[in-house]
Protein backbone atom coordinates (compact mmCIF):
# COMPACT_ATOMS: atom_id res chain seq x y z
CA UNK A 1 0.00 0.00 0.00
CA UNK A 2 1.81 3.00 -1.07
CA UNK A 3 1.02 6.36 -0.07
CA UNK A 4 -2.12 8.50 -1.02
CA UNK A 5 -1.47 10.45 -4.31
CA UNK A 6 -2.57 13.87 -4.32
CA UNK A 7 -2.39 17.32 -5.60
CA UNK A 8 -2.48 17.22 -9.53
CA UNK A 9 -3.30 12.95 -9.57
CA UNK A 10 -6.70 11.78 -8.23
CA UNK A 11 -6.89 9.89 -4.79
CA UNK A 12 -7.19 6.25 -4.82
CA UNK A 13 -10.53 7.19 -2.99
CA UNK A 14 -11.64 8.96 -6.16
CA UNK A 15 -10.35 6.28 -8.72
CA UNK A 16 -11.91 3.58 -6.24
CA UNK A 17 -15.37 5.20 -6.71
CA UNK A 18 -14.58 5.10 -10.42
CA UNK A 19 -14.02 1.68 -10.23
CA UNK A 20 -16.96 0.92 -8.55
CA UNK A 21 -19.11 2.52 -10.71
CA UNK A 22 -20.50 4.89 -7.81
CA UNK A 23 -22.79 7.87 -8.06
CA UNK A 24 -20.61 10.58 -10.14
CA UNK A 25 -19.69 13.47 -7.86
CA UNK A 26 -17.33 16.45 -9.11
CA UNK A 27 -13.99 14.58 -7.53
CA UNK A 28 -15.33 11.31 -9.75
CA UNK A 29 -15.82 13.27 -12.61
CA UNK A 30 -12.55 14.92 -12.60
CA UNK A 31 -10.60 11.92 -11.55
CA UNK A 32 -12.62 10.51 -15.08
CA UNK A 33 -11.39 13.56 -17.07
CA UNK A 34 -8.10 13.49 -15.58
CA UNK A 35 -7.91 9.65 -16.89
CA UNK A 36 -9.56 10.45 -20.32
CA UNK A 37 -7.26 13.10 -21.04
CA UNK A 38 -4.27 10.79 -21.30
CA UNK A 39 -2.60 10.15 -17.53
CA UNK A 40 -1.48 6.45 -18.32
CA UNK A 41 0.08 6.30 -14.48
CA UNK A 42 -3.43 6.91 -13.78
CA UNK A 43 -5.07 4.53 -16.30
CA UNK A 44 -2.57 1.82 -14.83
CA UNK A 45 -4.00 2.70 -11.50
CA UNK A 46 -7.48 2.52 -12.39
CA UNK A 47 -7.15 -1.18 -14.51
CA UNK A 48 -5.67 -2.37 -11.47
CA UNK A 49 -8.51 -1.23 -9.03
CA UNK A 50 -11.11 -2.53 -11.73
CA UNK A 51 -9.41 -5.96 -11.25
CA UNK A 52 -9.25 -5.86 -7.49
CA UNK A 53 -13.08 -4.62 -7.70
CA UNK A 54 -13.77 -7.73 -9.58
CA UNK A 55 -12.13 -9.89 -7.49
CA UNK A 56 -13.79 -8.89 -4.91
CA UNK A 57 -17.31 -8.94 -6.43
CA UNK A 58 -16.49 -12.91 -7.04
CA UNK A 59 -15.78 -13.61 -2.61
CA UNK A 60 -19.07 -14.80 -1.79
CA UNK A 61 -17.11 -15.12 1.69
CA UNK A 62 -18.29 -11.40 1.90
CA UNK A 63 -21.12 -10.62 0.62
CA UNK A 64 -22.34 -9.66 3.85
CA UNK A 65 -19.31 -7.12 4.43
CA UNK A 66 -19.89 -5.36 1.34
CA UNK A 67 -23.02 -4.62 2.21
CA UNK A 68 -23.00 -3.17 5.84
CA UNK A 69 -21.11 -0.06 7.63
CA UNK A 70 -19.17 -1.98 9.95
CA UNK A 71 -16.04 -2.73 10.61
CA UNK A 72 -15.00 -7.03 9.94
CA UNK A 73 -14.77 -8.86 13.18
CA UNK A 74 -11.62 -10.31 13.13
CA UNK A 75 -11.42 -13.28 15.87
CA UNK A 76 -8.80 -13.24 18.46
CA UNK A 77 -6.48 -16.37 18.81
CA UNK A 78 -6.22 -17.97 22.31
CA UNK A 79 -2.51 -16.98 21.95
CA UNK A 80 -0.14 -14.69 20.25
CA UNK A 81 -0.97 -11.92 18.24
CA UNK A 82 -3.87 -11.54 15.24
CA UNK A 83 -2.40 -11.91 11.68
CA UNK A 84 -5.68 -9.61 10.11
CA UNK A 85 -6.12 -10.96 6.64
CA UNK A 86 -3.44 -13.99 6.47
CA UNK A 87 -5.70 -16.36 5.29
CA UNK A 88 -9.69 -14.41 4.56
CA UNK A 89 -9.48 -12.08 1.20
CA UNK A 90 -10.85 -8.97 2.10
CA UNK A 91 -13.05 -6.56 0.17
CA UNK A 92 -11.86 -3.20 -1.54
CA UNK A 93 -14.31 -1.66 0.62
CA UNK A 94 -13.08 -2.82 3.91
CA UNK A 95 -9.49 -2.20 2.90
CA UNK A 96 -11.00 1.33 2.41
CA UNK A 97 -12.95 1.35 5.75
CA UNK A 98 -9.77 0.00 7.67
CA UNK A 99 -7.51 2.78 6.38
CA UNK A 100 -9.72 5.43 7.27
CA UNK A 101 -10.67 4.21 10.41
CA UNK A 102 -6.80 3.97 11.75
CA UNK A 103 -6.23 7.64 11.07
CA UNK A 104 -7.01 8.48 14.74
CA UNK A 105 -4.88 4.81 16.57
CA UNK A 106 -2.14 6.24 14.48
CA UNK A 107 -2.11 9.81 16.20
CA UNK A 108 -2.19 8.23 19.36
CA UNK A 109 1.00 6.44 18.84
CA UNK A 110 2.59 9.81 17.85
CA UNK A 111 1.19 11.33 20.95
CA UNK A 112 2.34 8.22 22.87
CA UNK A 113 5.75 8.62 21.16
CA UNK A 114 6.47 11.96 22.39
CA UNK A 115 5.33 11.01 26.43
CA UNK A 116 7.62 8.30 26.53
CA UNK A 117 8.72 4.56 26.20
CA UNK A 118 5.76 3.01 28.57
CA UNK A 119 2.82 5.51 26.67
CA UNK A 120 4.32 3.92 23.32
CA UNK A 121 4.36 0.38 24.11
CA UNK A 122 0.63 0.43 25.57
CA UNK A 123 -0.72 2.36 22.39
CA UNK A 124 1.44 -0.26 20.28
CA UNK A 125 -0.33 -3.12 22.26
CA UNK A 126 -3.66 -1.45 21.99
CA UNK A 127 -3.58 -2.57 17.93
CA UNK A 128 -3.39 -6.36 18.87
CA UNK A 129 -6.44 -7.69 17.24
CA UNK A 130 -7.18 -4.59 15.36
CA UNK A 131 -7.76 -5.06 11.65
CA UNK A 132 -6.54 -1.65 11.26
CA UNK A 133 -3.08 -2.39 13.01
CA UNK A 134 -1.16 -2.40 9.82
CA UNK A 135 -2.66 0.50 8.40
CA UNK A 136 -2.16 2.71 11.89
CA UNK A 137 1.27 1.45 11.71
CA UNK A 138 2.10 2.52 8.28
CA UNK A 139 0.07 5.96 9.11
CA UNK A 140 2.30 6.38 12.01
CA UNK A 141 5.55 6.37 10.51
CA UNK A 142 4.86 8.33 7.47
CA UNK A 143 3.19 11.25 9.87
CA UNK A 144 6.26 11.28 12.37
CA UNK A 145 8.43 13.98 10.71
CA UNK A 146 7.06 16.51 13.21
CA UNK A 147 8.57 13.94 15.52
CA UNK A 148 12.11 14.08 13.99
CA UNK A 149 12.48 17.88 14.47
CA UNK A 150 11.00 17.56 17.87
CA UNK A 151 13.17 15.07 19.28
CA UNK A 152 15.09 12.63 17.20
CA UNK A 153 15.86 9.85 19.61
CA UNK A 154 12.01 9.42 20.06
CA UNK A 155 11.38 9.49 16.57
CA UNK A 156 13.95 6.84 15.74
CA UNK A 157 13.00 4.81 18.95
CA UNK A 158 9.29 4.53 17.45
CA UNK A 159 11.08 3.32 13.72
CA UNK A 160 12.36 0.60 15.02
CA UNK A 161 9.54 -0.08 17.40
CA UNK A 162 7.46 -0.02 14.15
CA UNK A 163 9.78 -2.38 12.33
CA UNK A 164 9.37 -4.98 15.28
CA UNK A 165 5.87 -4.51 15.18
CA UNK A 166 5.52 -4.96 11.38
CA UNK A 167 7.30 -8.42 11.40
CA UNK A 168 3.69 -9.71 12.07
CA UNK A 169 2.12 -8.24 9.25
CA UNK A 170 1.10 -10.48 5.83
CA UNK A 171 3.18 -10.07 2.67
CA UNK A 172 1.98 -8.44 0.19
CA UNK A 173 1.71 -10.69 -3.26
CA UNK A 174 0.68 -8.20 -6.08
CA UNK A 175 0.46 -11.37 -8.40
CA UNK A 176 -2.76 -12.41 -6.59
CA UNK A 177 -4.12 -9.02 -7.47
CA UNK A 178 -6.17 -8.88 -3.91
CA UNK A 179 -6.50 -6.23 -1.50
CA UNK A 180 -3.53 -6.23 0.79
CA UNK A 181 -4.45 -4.17 3.94
CA UNK A 182 -1.03 -2.28 4.33
CA UNK A 183 1.15 -4.70 3.75
CA UNK A 184 4.56 -6.15 5.88
CA UNK A 185 6.85 -4.38 3.23
CA UNK A 186 5.21 -0.95 2.78
CA UNK A 187 5.23 -0.76 6.72
CA UNK A 188 8.91 -1.93 7.05
CA UNK A 189 9.81 0.56 4.45
CA UNK A 190 8.12 3.31 6.17
CA UNK A 191 9.98 2.57 9.26
CA UNK A 192 13.45 2.58 7.77
CA UNK A 193 12.48 5.64 5.77
CA UNK A 194 11.48 7.39 9.37
CA UNK A 195 14.54 5.44 10.83
CA UNK A 196 17.02 7.61 8.36
CA UNK A 197 15.28 10.94 8.69
CA UNK A 198 16.43 10.15 12.55
CA UNK A 199 19.50 9.28 12.08
CA UNK A 200 20.05 12.41 10.09
CA UNK A 201 18.71 14.84 12.22
CA UNK A 202 21.42 13.22 15.01
CA UNK A 203 23.88 13.80 12.44
CA UNK A 204 24.61 10.31 11.23
CA UNK A 205 24.74 11.02 7.68
CA UNK A 206 26.62 7.10 7.06
CA UNK A 207 24.37 5.35 8.90
CA UNK A 208 20.85 7.35 7.57
CA UNK A 209 21.69 6.33 3.87
CA UNK A 210 22.63 2.70 5.23
CA UNK A 211 19.29 2.15 5.89
CA UNK A 212 17.53 3.08 2.49
CA UNK A 213 18.86 0.52 0.28
CA UNK A 214 16.97 -2.05 2.25
CA UNK A 215 13.81 0.43 1.98
CA UNK A 216 14.15 0.87 -1.88
CA UNK A 217 13.36 -3.22 -2.28
CA UNK A 218 10.98 -3.72 0.36
CA UNK A 219 9.02 -0.98 -1.80
CA UNK A 220 9.30 -2.86 -4.76
CA UNK A 221 7.88 -6.10 -2.91
CA UNK A 222 5.00 -4.32 -1.88
CA UNK A 223 4.12 -3.32 -5.12
CA UNK A 224 4.71 -0.05 -5.68
CA UNK A 225 4.69 2.07 -8.70
CA UNK A 226 7.31 4.05 -7.98
CA UNK A 227 6.57 6.88 -5.61
CA UNK A 228 8.13 5.08 -2.59
CA UNK A 229 11.31 4.51 -4.52
CA UNK A 230 11.38 8.03 -5.56
CA UNK A 231 11.05 9.00 -1.61
CA UNK A 232 14.01 6.41 -0.88
CA UNK A 233 16.13 8.83 -3.28
CA UNK A 234 14.21 12.22 -1.63
CA UNK A 235 16.21 10.86 1.53
CA UNK A 236 19.52 8.68 0.46
CA UNK A 237 20.05 12.32 -1.57
CA UNK A 238 19.53 14.10 1.43
CA UNK A 239 21.83 12.03 3.21
CA UNK A 240 24.19 11.88 1.15
CA UNK A 241 24.58 15.57 0.44
CA UNK A 242 25.38 15.99 4.22
CA UNK A 243 27.93 13.05 3.62
CA UNK A 244 29.84 15.28 1.71
CA UNK A 245 29.44 12.80 -1.40
CA UNK A 246 27.69 15.87 -3.29
CA UNK A 247 27.47 14.28 -6.89
CA UNK A 248 25.48 11.17 -5.30
CA UNK A 249 23.40 13.40 -3.40
CA UNK A 250 22.26 15.95 -6.86
CA UNK A 251 21.69 12.57 -8.86
CA UNK A 252 19.36 11.16 -6.68
CA UNK A 253 17.19 14.60 -5.74
CA UNK A 254 17.27 15.12 -9.35
CA UNK A 255 15.35 11.33 -10.10
CA UNK A 256 13.36 12.09 -7.27
CA UNK A 257 11.95 15.38 -8.62
CA UNK A 258 11.69 13.85 -12.11
CA UNK A 259 9.08 10.93 -9.83
CA UNK A 260 7.13 14.11 -7.43
CA UNK A 261 6.81 16.27 -10.83
CA UNK A 262 4.78 12.99 -12.64
CA UNK A 263 2.55 12.72 -9.37
CA UNK A 264 1.94 15.57 -9.02
CA UNK A 265 3.67 16.65 -5.59
CA UNK A 266 3.63 19.72 -5.12
CA UNK A 267 4.84 19.86 -1.48
CA UNK A 268 7.44 17.11 -1.92
CA UNK A 269 8.53 19.19 -5.17
CA UNK A 270 8.80 21.93 -2.97
CA UNK A 271 11.01 19.81 -0.43
CA UNK A 272 12.86 18.22 -3.13
CA UNK A 273 13.75 21.60 -4.78
CA UNK A 274 15.19 22.86 -0.94
CA UNK A 275 17.44 19.87 -0.60
CA UNK A 276 19.04 20.42 -4.02
CA UNK A 277 19.60 23.72 -3.37
CA UNK A 278 21.29 22.25 0.25
CA UNK A 279 23.09 20.12 -1.71
CA UNK A 280 24.48 22.71 -4.60
CA UNK A 281 25.13 25.49 -1.63
CA UNK A 282 27.42 23.11 0.28
CA UNK A 283 29.71 22.59 -3.12
CA UNK A 284 29.81 26.13 -3.48
CA UNK A 285 27.42 26.84 -6.33
CA UNK A 286 25.31 29.89 -4.47
CA UNK A 287 23.93 30.76 -8.39
CA UNK A 288 21.90 27.43 -8.89
CA UNK A 289 21.37 26.87 -5.35
CA UNK A 290 19.45 29.96 -4.99
CA UNK A 291 17.53 29.23 -8.00
CA UNK A 292 16.43 25.84 -6.26
CA UNK A 293 14.90 27.95 -3.47
CA UNK A 294 13.47 30.39 -5.53
CA UNK A 295 11.54 27.43 -7.25
CA UNK A 296 11.02 25.58 -3.56
CA UNK A 297 9.09 28.81 -2.52
CA UNK A 298 6.34 28.47 -5.41
CA UNK A 299 5.79 24.74 -4.04
CA UNK A 300 5.22 25.10 0.05
CA UNK A 301 2.37 26.59 1.39
CA UNK A 302 2.49 29.19 4.67
CA UNK A 303 0.37 27.09 6.58
CA UNK A 304 0.43 23.67 5.76
CA UNK A 305 4.03 23.29 5.07
CA UNK A 306 5.26 26.21 7.41
CA UNK A 307 8.22 23.97 8.75
CA UNK A 308 10.03 23.34 5.42
CA UNK A 309 9.02 27.07 4.35
CA UNK A 310 10.87 28.39 7.58
CA UNK A 311 13.70 26.76 6.59
CA UNK A 312 13.93 27.33 2.91
CA UNK A 313 13.63 30.99 3.94
CA UNK A 314 16.38 30.72 6.01
CA UNK A 315 18.93 28.83 3.68
CA UNK A 316 17.54 31.21 0.77
CA UNK A 317 18.91 34.37 2.61
CA UNK A 318 22.29 32.29 3.69
CA UNK A 319 22.98 31.94 -0.02
CA UNK A 320 21.74 35.75 -0.83
CA UNK A 321 24.18 36.54 1.91
CA UNK A 322 27.16 34.60 0.41
CA UNK A 323 26.35 36.22 -2.55
CA UNK A 324 26.56 39.73 -1.46
CA UNK A 325 23.14 40.66 -1.56
CA UNK A 326 23.16 41.70 2.14
CA UNK A 327 19.10 44.11 1.89
CA UNK A 328 17.79 41.11 0.07
CA UNK A 329 19.03 38.57 2.73
CA UNK A 330 18.22 40.49 5.73
CA UNK A 331 14.52 40.72 4.16
CA UNK A 332 14.43 36.82 3.76
CA UNK A 333 15.75 36.76 7.04
CA UNK A 334 12.44 38.47 8.46
CA UNK A 335 10.18 36.98 6.73
CA UNK A 336 11.53 33.27 8.06
CA UNK A 337 11.60 35.06 11.94
CA UNK A 338 8.04 36.15 11.29
CA UNK A 339 7.18 32.67 10.38
CA UNK A 340 9.23 30.51 13.27
CA UNK A 341 8.10 32.61 15.61
CA UNK A 342 4.26 32.40 15.07
CA UNK A 343 4.50 28.64 14.65
CA UNK A 344 7.05 28.50 17.98
CA UNK A 345 9.69 26.82 16.01
CA UNK A 346 12.04 27.52 18.83
CA UNK A 347 15.66 26.31 17.17
CA UNK A 348 14.57 27.70 13.71
CA UNK A 349 13.87 31.24 15.36
CA UNK A 350 17.79 30.16 16.90
CA UNK A 351 19.35 29.94 13.54
CA UNK A 352 17.41 32.61 11.87
CA UNK A 353 18.73 35.10 14.51
CA UNK A 354 22.33 33.72 13.96
CA UNK A 355 21.82 34.61 10.34
CA UNK A 356 20.86 38.00 11.23
CA UNK A 357 23.83 38.29 13.57
CA UNK A 358 26.10 37.18 10.67
CA UNK A 359 24.74 40.08 8.62
CA UNK A 360 25.67 42.58 10.99
CA UNK A 361 29.55 40.83 11.13
CA UNK A 362 29.50 40.97 7.42
CA UNK A 363 28.36 45.01 7.15
CA UNK A 364 31.20 45.43 9.39
CA UNK A 365 28.63 46.58 12.64
CA UNK A 366 30.93 44.20 15.19
CA UNK A 367 29.36 46.02 18.20
CA UNK A 368 26.05 45.21 17.00
CA UNK A 369 26.92 41.45 16.07
CA UNK A 370 29.31 40.90 18.99
CA UNK A 371 25.86 41.44 21.53
CA UNK A 372 23.90 39.09 19.36
CA UNK A 373 26.40 36.37 19.24
CA UNK A 374 26.90 36.59 23.33
CA UNK A 375 23.01 36.03 23.47
CA UNK A 376 23.40 33.12 21.07
CA UNK A 377 26.27 31.78 23.03
CA UNK A 378 24.15 31.32 25.72
CA UNK A 379 21.08 30.29 24.53
CA UNK A 380 22.35 27.92 22.46
CA UNK A 381 24.61 25.95 25.60
CA UNK A 382 20.84 25.94 27.23
CA UNK A 383 19.40 23.95 24.13
CA UNK A 384 22.38 21.37 24.03
CA UNK A 385 23.96 22.64 21.03
CA UNK A 386 27.81 22.42 21.95
CA UNK A 387 28.62 22.96 17.62
CA UNK A 388 26.63 26.47 17.84
CA UNK A 389 28.89 27.67 21.33
CA UNK A 390 31.84 26.55 19.67
CA UNK A 391 30.86 29.41 16.66
CA UNK A 392 29.19 31.89 18.62
CA UNK A 393 32.06 32.28 20.89
CA UNK A 394 34.40 32.30 17.87
CA UNK A 395 32.18 35.22 16.61
CA UNK A 396 32.52 36.81 20.10
CA UNK A 397 36.10 36.20 19.97
CA UNK A 398 36.48 37.92 16.64
CA UNK A 399 34.06 40.96 16.75
CA UNK A 400 36.42 42.07 20.51
CA UNK A 401 39.42 41.58 18.36
CA UNK A 402 38.55 43.65 15.77
CA UNK A 403 37.10 45.76 17.55
CA UNK A 404 40.30 46.25 19.98
CA UNK A 405 39.23 45.04 22.95
CA UNK A 406 41.91 42.05 23.19
CA UNK A 407 41.66 41.09 26.86
CA UNK A 408 38.16 40.20 26.37
CA UNK A 409 39.11 38.45 23.22
CA UNK A 410 41.81 36.49 25.05
CA UNK A 411 39.13 35.74 27.67
CA UNK A 412 36.90 34.04 25.33
CA UNK A 413 39.21 31.74 23.49
CA UNK A 414 40.62 30.84 26.93
CA UNK A 415 37.23 29.85 27.51
CA UNK A 416 36.80 27.91 24.71
CA UNK A 417 40.15 26.26 25.43
CA UNK A 418 38.83 24.73 28.79
CA UNK A 419 35.53 23.77 27.23
CA UNK A 420 37.18 22.12 24.29
CA UNK A 421 35.44 18.80 24.81
CA UNK A 422 32.78 19.87 24.56
CA UNK A 423 32.71 19.58 21.13
CA UNK A 424 33.44 17.43 17.85
CA UNK A 425 36.06 19.49 16.97
CA UNK A 426 38.22 19.09 20.06
CA UNK A 427 41.24 17.36 18.45
CA UNK A 428 40.77 19.28 15.23
CA UNK A 429 44.77 21.13 14.53
CA UNK A 430 42.82 24.47 13.61
CA UNK A 431 42.08 24.83 17.14
CA UNK A 432 45.14 24.04 18.52
CA UNK A 433 46.48 26.69 15.93
CA UNK A 434 44.58 29.17 17.67
CA UNK A 435 45.04 28.03 21.32
CA UNK A 436 49.18 27.64 20.70
CA UNK A 437 48.64 31.64 19.41
CA UNK A 438 46.98 32.58 22.36
CA UNK A 439 49.87 31.35 24.14
CA UNK A 440 52.99 32.82 22.53
CA UNK A 441 50.25 36.50 22.28
CA UNK A 442 50.36 36.07 18.03
CA UNK A 443 46.59 35.45 18.09
CA UNK A 444 44.60 38.44 16.18
CA UNK A 445 41.08 38.89 14.29
CA UNK A 446 42.60 37.29 11.01
CA UNK A 447 43.54 33.88 12.72
CA UNK A 448 40.56 33.30 14.22
CA UNK A 449 38.44 34.12 11.29
CA UNK A 450 41.12 31.50 9.43
CA UNK A 451 39.88 29.19 12.26
CA UNK A 452 36.29 29.92 11.90
CA UNK A 453 36.02 29.63 8.43
CA UNK A 454 37.92 26.54 8.26
CA UNK A 455 35.71 25.10 11.15
CA UNK A 456 32.32 25.91 9.15
CA UNK A 457 33.38 24.36 5.93
CA UNK A 458 34.12 21.03 7.91
CA UNK A 459 30.96 21.33 9.79
CA UNK A 460 29.15 21.61 5.87
CA UNK A 461 30.60 18.62 4.58
CA UNK A 462 33.92 20.57 2.98
CA UNK A 463 36.81 17.99 3.35
CA UNK A 464 40.57 19.44 3.46
CA UNK A 465 43.56 19.81 4.90
CA UNK A 466 43.99 22.52 7.23
CA UNK A 467 46.81 24.88 6.98
CA UNK A 468 48.27 26.84 9.20
CA UNK A 469 48.17 30.33 9.04
CA UNK A 470 50.44 31.73 11.91
CA UNK A 471 52.76 28.29 12.72
CA UNK A 472 54.95 26.66 10.26
CA UNK A 473 55.51 22.67 9.94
Amino acid sequence: MTRVVTATHPSETDLLNLAMGREPGDDTAAARKHVDDGCRRCAQRLRDLSRLVETGKKENAFDSLLESDLLPELRRPTMGRTLPFVKARVSVDDVYRLSQTAEKPSELILQAARAGPDELAAALRSLDGQGYRGFALLYAAQKADKLVAEDPNKALALARLIFEEAATLPLSNPKERVASPAPRQAVLAEAALLESQALLQKGEADSARKVIGPARDLFRESGDLGFGVALCDYYEGQASGFAGDYDDAESLLKRALAVFSEFGQGQLMGRGEAALGTVLGQRGDAHRALGCFDRALEFLDPESDSRPLTMVLNNRAHTLARLGRLDEARATFARALNLARRHGYKSSVFFVRTGLADLDFRRGQYARALRAFIDLSREAGEIGAPMQVLFARLYVAECHARLGSYGPMATEVEGLRRERQANRFSPSPALGELFVCLDQGTIDADLIAHVREYLQDEENGVKRAYRPLRLVG
